[in-house]
């Protein structure tokens, strides 16, 4: 665990790892040059429990960085990463240990996450691919893992030299990207982390040139998947079109460019994958375009038709249930709005 300035939050953290169902591993927390009391609250824990070891840097030299302070200190073959102002189940790492003596052939596990407000209060799961190629393939495109959740090997994440310093906000998607091709991969369909979004963990927002960086990691994952150079616009549009309702919209040019890229992803698959793992990639597809089709404002009728005959060529089932969940949804709405009409009727 690294930590900067998370007095509000860590004593949480740390006492839900403290209180896992597994006991047999040693807490290592990188303070990043705190400037409140985050380090005095560290130094209370250690002093209570051995198992807490407690690093500071003298000076704050970014998340990255202070991540391989503590890498060099890890002693267990197994390494579980956790957040300061996050939150964890008590079985957490024994379901993760678990699982690896299982599957020694894994060496990536992550899983679900639950999302939490600033007071802890559950408003949204997120749930990831669990098999190797389904994660292979979306990995193309968005990341597959919750950082604070995950635990790899150690000799993997040594293997590959650590984290990347020169990633200041998308270090983890650069990891993944150069440790997956070594493993393979899992995600439990279970919440290891829960995961608290807050005013101070918005602060940090990418610019330009940080966006830029984080959409080189899938030009890279996709160029070396094609066997071509696939161009940073290219890697956006096809990243945007995969991407469900993403923020800002894709533009129209990006859906047209990014249906045209993800066909020929698919031409790859068809010939390197299970037939299990082509499926999933179409039915995110579809489900996709579903999505664009349907809530994107900014694009002409004719491409949204356009989008909804792919979806049903990518993933007829997929589309066909989306259709139906949307026709069984009129009545409601009509009724609802009979009955707005018949309550403003009775005001008047």
């Amino acid at each position: 665990m690294t930590a900067y300035n998370a007095s509000r939050f860590i004593a949480e953290a740390l006492d839900d790892l403290l209180a896992q169902t597994f006991t047999d591993f040693e807490l290592l927390i990188v303070d990043d040059g705190s400037t409140d009391d985050t380090l005095s609250i560290l130094h209370t824990y250690a002093s209570r429990d051995p198992r807490v070891i407690v690093i500071a840097s003298e000076k704050n030299i970014g998340r990255p960085a202070a991540s391989n302070l503590g890498l060099e200190q890890c002693r267990a073959p197994l390494i579980a990463r956790a957040d300061a102002d996050d939150r964890y189940p008590a079985d957490r790492l024994e379901r993760q240990v678990r699982f690896f003596d299982e599957h020694p052939e894994i060496g990536i596990l992550s899983g679900a996450a639950d999302q939490i407000d600033e007071e802890g209060k559950f408003w949204n799961r997120l749930h990831f691919p669990g098999k190797d190629g389904q994660i292979r393939m979306r990995e193309l495109f968005i990341t597959s893992f919750t950082h604070p959740g995950s635990m790899f090997r150690t000799e993997l994440i040594r293997a590959v030299g650590g984290y990347d310093v020169t990633y200041y906000t998308s270090a983890d998607a650069d990891l993944w990207a150069r440790m997956r091709p070594l493993t393979r991969s899992a995600n439990l369909d279970v919440p290891l982390v829960y995961y608290r979004k807050h005013s101070a963990a918005s602060m940090f927002k990418r610019d330009a040139k940080q966006l830029a960086r984080s959409l080189g990691i899938r030009k890279r994952l996709l160029s070396d998947y094609l066997q071509r150079e696939v161009s940073l616009e290219e890697a956006g549009a096809m990243q945007m079109t995969f991407r469900e309702r993403p923020v800002p919209p894709a533009t129209q040019e990006q859906l047209e460019a990014g249906m045209r890229g993800l066909r020929e992803v698919l031409r790859q698959a068809e010939t390197r994958e299970s037939a299990d793992t082509v499926r999933y990639f179409k039915d995110e597809v579809g489900k996709a375009l579903m999505q664009h089709a349907s809530f994107n404002n900014d694009i002409s009728y004719s491409l949204r038709w356009k989008l909804l005959k792919e979806a049903y060529r990518w993933a007829p089932a997929v589309a066909s249930s989306w259709v139906t969940a949307k026709l069984k949804r009129i009545p409601a709405k009509i009724a609802l709005r009979a009955k707005r009409g018949r309550s403003h009727t009775a005001t008047r």
